[in-house]
């Protein structure tokens, strides 16, 4: 994926251009943005938004709040895993 494909047109459904393969392409460039959250410069070239300004902002804050949330379960499942594995260890080498 080159830089001219990371064009998320947030406009498209109103223009009728949205498809499957759109779809698809998009949900690939969302995964792309957030993985750039967590390791910016990591992974190419930036995304780039079109759409109405409000529904740029909506994106965006879509997007932090995404990202906050993988954050908080990233954490939770760490100490889950830690917790199971102190178990685990512990009850079978006793």
């Amino acid at each position: 994926m080159d830089l001219q494909d990371k064009v998320l047109d947030l406009n498209a459904a109103k223009n009728g251009q949205l498809n499957e393969g759109l779809l698809l392409h998009y949900g690939a460039l969302i995964k792309h943005a957030l993985e750039r959250l967590f390791a910016p410069g990591i992974f190419g070239n930036t995304l780039r938004v079109r759409g109405e300004r409000s529904q740029i902002e909506a994106f965006m804050n879509a997007l932090g709040s995404e990202k906050k949330y993988m954050q908080i379960h990233a954490i939770i499942h760490e100490k889950w895993f830690k917790r199971s594995y102190d178990f685990f260890f512990k009850a079978r080498f006793r």
